[in-house]
C-alpha cells in the first residue's frame, strides 16, 4: 500500500510528536502519530511488515521512525532495535550489518556471521536465518534510518532477508532519502513495498500552508495567518524540521503574543539547506544555469528560454534537470516550469546576487506589466531616475485595478534600491507605499518600517501615516495626542482638508473601540464638521494618490451610524431603534463602497446590541455581501462576526459553522484584532451545542479576548463560551466561576447574557435567595442593560415560583415565556423545564407534549448535546405513566378490571351487560367506579391506561 503523508491522508499518515506537541490538535501531529500506532497494530495483526517511510530531507522521517520506535517500546509486545546508517561507513563492506547484528533481532550467540570481508552477501544471509535467535514471546521491530547510506554489501543481505524475516512475525521499517540512487537500497524498496498489499510505502511529502497552521495550534497553542504559512512553507520548502525549529526559537513572550500580531519571526532559515535544492545541486553547470533561468521565470516556453539563453550566451541543457524531476515540461513540449513553485522559490534565493540580476535583466526585456518592473528592480543595484519613473508608471497603472499585492512588491523593491542620496525618492516612495496599504487596510505589512515613517517630515500626509501605522503595532499606543495636534492644525488647502477629515473618521473607529468614551461626541462632532469642509469631487484634489480619502456622504453616514451606538451605550433602546430606520435609508442612499460597509457593519452591530438579533443578520448579511464588490473596509471582521453571532443566536449552527470555516483565513488581515478569538468563541459554543469534539479546547483558546485592551462587537463572546460549555457539562459551579473570573464590569458591548445563564445555574444550585436578587436586578434592566436572547425573564420567574411551590403562577410564566419564540434554543430549554414541571405535578401527557416540543425543536437546529436531558425526561415519563398506570389499576376489583378490559376494546354497556350476563344497571355501576378509580372523565380513555 502507498500512501502519502499530507493533512488528507488521515486512513494512513505518519509524523511525529515531540514534546510539547498537542495531540489533541487535528493537526499533521495527531494524524501521523495515530498512523504510527495503525503500523504497529497492522503489523502485529499480519505478523510482519515491511514499511518504507521516503522524502526529502527534513521532512520528518527521522520523526516518525523515532515515534514508531517509542510506541513499540511501550508496548510489550515488541522488541526494538534501531540504527541510523552512516554516511561514512558506505563504502566499508559489512559495516552497517555488524552494527546492526549487536541490537537484540538478528543476534546470534557465540558467533560471527561477518568474521572477514571474504563471505559472499547470499551467504551471510543464510547464516542469519539459520542461526539467528528470534524471540518468540514477542515480535521484532527493526528500524532503519538514513537506509540510503547503508554499504553495498550490507544492502544485499537486507534483500535476501527481508522477505524471509517479515514471514517471521518482523516489522522492517527503513527510512529513505529520495531521490533514490538509481539500483540502490531505496529504489529497492520502494519496489519490494509496492508490490504487496501487507506492507507500507509512506511517502513525506513538504507540508502545505493550511498543515503548517495546524502545525502552529498545535505546538503553539495559538493559530497563524495564512500569509504568515505561505512565508514560512516558502522559506523552508515545507520542512517538518526547519519548520518546527523556527517554532521552537519563539520566546514565550512572542508566542503570547501572536493574537496581537500579524506574523512571527523566523529564525534558524538557511537557504542552501533546503531540502527542495537536493535535486538541483546535483545537476551539471550547463543544466544548473537553464534551471536557474526557467526557475527565476516561474515558467516559459521553449521559445522565450531559447531567446534568454541566447542573451546570456548560455546553452539550452534541459535533458538532466527533466530527469532529475527539478523541471517539467507541459503542452507536448512546448513549455518548460519548475516541478513546484516552492522548488522554484528555493533555487531563486539560493542564487549568488550577481547571477540573478544577469538573469532578471534578460527577462525584463522578455516581460511587461508587473514582471517588467518586477525583474528590471531585481536587477538593478541603484534606483536612477528613469526607473522610479517606470516603477511611478506601474504604480498608478496597478491601482485602477486594485493590484496592490504587486504594488508592494513593487515599491519594497524600489525602496531596496534608495541610496542615502536620494532622500525625496525614499519620501516619495514611503508615501505611495503608506497610502496604497492605508487604503488596503494592509498598514501591518509595513511594520517594519515603522520607525522610518515615524521619521518623516511634518507633513500632514506623513503625519497620518505615522499616526495610523501606530494603530497595527501591538507594542506601541495609538498616537492619540499626535493625532489630536494634526486634526486642530490648520489646514492649507483641499489636500490637507482631505487628510483631517479621513484622520478625523479614523480617530472616531479608534475611540469607539476604547473602554473610556466620554470624549467620543465632541470627537464626532469635529468629524462631522471636517466631512462638510471636504471636497466632494475627488479631482480637486493636487495629490491623486489621495483621492480615494474623498467621500464625505460615506463617512456622514457612518459617523450617523457611530452616533447610534452611543445611544445604545447610553442604555436608550427606544432611541436606538427609533434611529435606524433613518440612519438605514441614509446608508442605501451611498453608492457601494467601504464606507457604505462600514456604516452598514455599524447598524447591524447596533441592531444586535438591542437585541434585534433577525435585523441584525439581515443588515450584517448585507454589508458582508457588499465585501464581495467593495474594497476593503475598515470592519470587514466585525461584518462576518456580527453576521456569525446572529446566526448562532437565531438558531442556525451549521451556517454559522460553514461560514466561519470560510471566512477564517481572512479574518487574519482584519484590523479588528479581537474579531479572532471572538470567531473562536463562536466555534466553541456551536461546538458545545452541537455535540462536535473539541469544544472545552476552542473555549480555552478563546479566554485570550480578555487581554485585549479595547473592545469592539461582543467583548463578552469567550465567557459567553464558558458559560454555553459548562451548561452542557451540566456544571452550573464552572459555569459561575467562570462569570466571576471574567472581567465583566468594564465590558461596555455587551447584552449580558451570561447573567441569564447565572441567574439559572443559581437556580440549579439550590442558591435561591441568590437567584431571586438577580432576577430582580433584571426585571429593571431588561430591555436596556440586560435582553433576553439566552431567555427570558419569564422563564427565569417561573423556574423560582415552581422552587417556591407557586404552580399556577409557575405554570403561567412559563406559557407566557414560550411565546417568545425569536431564539430557539432557550425556547427548547424552556419547553423541557415546563415539561419537568407538569411531569413533577403528574400531568403525564401535558409534560410529554412540552418534551416533545424541545425535542423537535432541538433536533431542527442540531442542538445534539442537549438531547440526552430530553430522552431521559421521556424515558422518566414513561416510566412514571407505567407507575401511575399500574397503582390506578391495582385499586380496580377483579369485576371492574373485567369490565375496564371491555371499555378498552370498545364494548357498549349493553355489550358488556350480555357477554357478564348481567344488567344493564349493574354495568353502568361498574363503568362509574372504574371512571372514578382511574380518574378519567370519558370512558374513551380507558384503552390508554389500561395498555398504556
Amino acid at each position: 500500500m502507498t500512501t502519502r503523508v499530507s493533512l488528507e491522508d488521515t486512513a494512513f499518515a505518519a509524523s511525529l510528536t515531540p514534546m510539547g506537541w498537542d495531540m489533541a490538535a487535528d493537526s499533521p501531529v495527531k494524524t501521523r502519530h495515530d498512523a504510527a500506532r495503525r503500523t504497529l497494530d497492522s503489523a502485529y495483526g499480519q505478523e510482519g511488515m515491511v514499511l518504507v517511510a521516503q522524502g526529502l530531507a527534513g521532512m520528518g522521517k527521522t520523526h516518525f521512525l523515532r515515534e514508531l520506535m517509542e510506541l513499540a517500546q511501550a508496548d510489550n509486545r515488541w522488541a526494538v532495535t534501531h540504527v541510523t546508517a552512516d554516511i561514512f561507513e558506505r563504502d566499508e563492506p559489512y559495516g552497517f550489518l555488524e552494527r546492526l547484528l549487536s541490537g537484540p533481532a538478528l543476534r546470534i550467540p557465540d558467533r560471527d556471521p561477518v568474521d572477514g570481508t571474504q563471505k559472499q552477501p547470499i551467504s551471510v544471509a543464510r547464516e542469519l536465518l539459520r542461526h539467528a535467535n528470534f524471540a518468540t514471546a514477542v515480535q521484532q521491530v527493526i528500524i532503519v534510518d538514513d537506509a540510503q547510506w547503508v554499504d553495498t554489501e550490507s544492502a544485499l543481505v537486507l534483500r535476501y532477508l527481508l522477505p524471509r524475516l517479515t514471514q517471521r512475525s518482523m516489522l522492517a521499517a527503513f527510512g529513505v532519502r529520495t531521490p533514490h540512487a538509481p539500483g540502490g537500497l531505496g529504489e529497492h524498496l520502494e519496489q519490494l513495498v509496492s508490490g504487496d498489499p501487507r506492507n507500507r510505502l509512506l511517502t513525506f511529502d513538504p507540508l502545505t500552508a493550511e498543515e503548517i497552521r495546524l502545525l502552529s495550534q498545535a505546538r503553539l497553542g495559538r493559530s497563524i495567518s495564512p500569509r504568515t504559512a505561505d512565508r514560512l512553507l516558502n522559506s523552508t520548502g515545507g520542512s517538518f524540521l526547519h519548520i518546527a525549529s523556527i517554532f521552537d526559537h519563539l520566546t514565550e513572550d512572542e508566542i503570547s503574543r501572536l493574537h496581537l500580531t500579524w506574523d512571527i519571526p523566523l529564525r534558524m532559515i538557511h537557504p542552501k539547506k533546503n531540502p527542495l535544492l537536493i535535486g538541483y545541486e546535483n545537476l551539471g553547470a550547463p543544466t544548473k544555469a537553464t534551471t536557474e533561468i526557467v526557475c527565476m521565470s516561474g515558467g516559459m516556453t521553449q521559445f522565450e528560454l531559447a531567446q534568454a539563453a541566447s542573451e546570456l550566451h548560455e546553452p539550452v541543457a534541459l535533458e538532466e534537470a527533466l530527469e532529475e524531476g527539478v523541471l517539467k515540461e507541459s503542452g507536448f513540449g512546448a513549455t518548460v516550469m519548475p516541478t513546484h513553485a516552492l522548488v522554484a522559490h528555493a533555487v531563486q534565493d539560493a542564487l549568488p546576487a550577481a547571477r540573478s540580476r544577469a538573469i532578471s535583466r534578460v527577462l525584463a526585456k522578455l516581460s511587461d506589466g508587473f514582471r517588467s518592473i518586477h525583474y528590471a528592480l531585481n536587477a538593478a543595484d541603484r534606483l536612477d531616475e528613469e526607473l522610479l519613473q517606470q516603477v511611478r508608471e506601474y504604480v498608478e497603472q496597478a491601482t485602477v485595478t486594485s493590484a496592490f499585492t504587486n504594488i508592494n512588491t513593487v515599491l519594497e523593491a524600489a525602496l531596496e534600491l534608495v541610496g542615502a542620496d536620494q532622500p525625496e525618492a525614499r519620501g516619495e516612495l514611503l508615501v505611495s507605499l503608506g497610502l496604497v496599504n492605508l487604503r488596503n487596510k494592509t498598514l501591518f505589512l509595513l511594520l517594519h518600517r515603522y520607525d522610518e515613517y515615524q521619521r518623516l517630515d511634518d507633513d500632514f500626509v506623513h503625519e497620518l501615516l505615522a499616526i495610523a501605522l501606530s494603530a497595527y503595532h501591538p507594542e506601541v499606543p495609538f498616537a492619540q495626542e499626535r493625532a489630536m495636534q494634526l486634526l486642530q492644525r490648520q489646514a492649507a488647502n483641499s489636500d490637507e482638508i482631505t487628510v483631517q477629515a479621513y484622520l478625523s473618521l479614523l480617530m472616531v473607529i479608534m475611540n469607539m473601540r476604547t473602554l473610556h468614551y466620554t470624549h467620543v461626541p465632541a470627537l464626532l462632532a469635529h468629524a462631522k464638521s471636517l466631512q462638510q469642509n471636504m471636497p466632494a469631487d475627488p479631482t480637486a484634489l493636487g495629490d491623486a494618490r489621495l483621492t480615494w480619502m474623498a467621500d464625505p456622504a460615506g463617512h456622514l453616514a457612518l459617523l450617523q451610524g457611530f452616533e447610534t451606538v452611543l445611544l445604545h451605550r447610553n442604555y436608550d433602546t427606544e432611541g436606538t431603534r427609533a434611529s435606524i430606520p433613518e440612519l438605514r435609508r441614509s446608508i442605501d442612499a451611498l453608492s457601494d463602497g467601504p464606507n457604505k460597509a462600514d456604516a452598514t457593519t455599524v447598524l447591524a452591530g447596533a441592531a444586535a446590541q438591542i437585541g434585534e438579533m433577525a435585523l441584525a443578520k439581515q443588515l450584517a448579511a448585507g454589508a458582508n455581501d457588499l465585501l464581495d464588490r467593495v474594497h476593503k473596509p475598515w470592519m470587514a471582521g466585525t461584518t462576518r462576526l456580527v453576521l456569525a453571532d446572529s446566526q448562532v443566536l437565531l438558531g442556525e449552527y451549521e451556517s454559522a459553522r460553514e461560514f466561519i470555516t470560510a471566512i477564517e483565513e481572512i479574518s487574519y488581515d482584519a484590523i479588528d484584532l479581537e474579531t479572532r478569538p471572538m470567531f473562536t468563541a463562536l466555534q466553541a459554543i456551536i461546538a458545545a451545542v452541537t455535540g462536535r469534539s473539541g469544544a472545552g479546547k476552542l473555549t480555552r483558546e478563546s479566554l485570550v479576548l480578555h487581554e485585549f485592551e479595547w473592545e469592539g462587537y461582543g467583548p463578552d463572546l469567550a465567557l459567553m463560551a464558558q458559560c454555553e460549555y459548562a451548561r452542557v457539562q451540566a456544571d452550573p459551579a464552572a459555569l459561575i466561576a467562570a462569570i466571576d473570573a471574567a472581567p465583566v464590569d468594564s465590558m461596555v458591548n455587551t447584552k449580558r447574557g451570561f447573567l441569564t445563564f447565572r441567574a439559572h445555574a443559581l437556580i440549579d444550585l439550590g442558591r435561591f435567595d441568590e437567584a431571586a436578587a438577580l432576577v430582580d436586578t433584571l426585571r429593571q434592566w431588561r430591555g436596556t442593560r440586560w435582553h433576553e436572547c439566552w431567555g427570558t425573564l419569564p422563564w427565569l420567574e417561573a423556574r423560582l415560583s415552581q422552587h417556591r411551590g407557586e404552580s399556577a403562577s409557575a405554570e403561567a410564566q412559563y406559557r407566557t415565556a414560550l411565546a417568545t419564540k425569536d431564539f430557539p434554543l432557550p425556547l427548547a430549554l424552556t419547553h423541557a423545564d415546563f415539561g419537568e414541571f407538569l411531569a413533577g405535578t403528574h400531568r403525564i401527557a401535558e409534560a410529554r407534549t412540552q418534551l416533545l416540543h424541545a425535542r423537535a425543536v432541538l433536533q431542527k437546529v442540531n442542538a445534539r448535546a442537549y438531547l440526552p436531558r430530553i430522552e431521559r425526561a421521556l424515558a422518566d415519563l414513561d416510566t412514571a405513566d407505567r407507575d401511575s398506570r399500574s397503582a390506578l389499576l391495582a385499586e380496580l376489583t377483579a369485576r371492574e378490571r373485567e369490565i375496564a378490559e371491555h371499555l378498552a376494546n370498545r364494548l357498549t354497556n349493553q355489550q358488556i351487560a350480555q357477554t357478564l350476563v348481567i344488567s344493564n344497571a349493574t354495568v353502568r355501576f361498574h363503568v362509574s367506579n372504574v371512571l372514578r378509580k382511574l380518574q378519567l372523565t370519558s370512558r374513551k380513555d380507558v384503552a390508554g391506561v389500561l395498555r398504556g
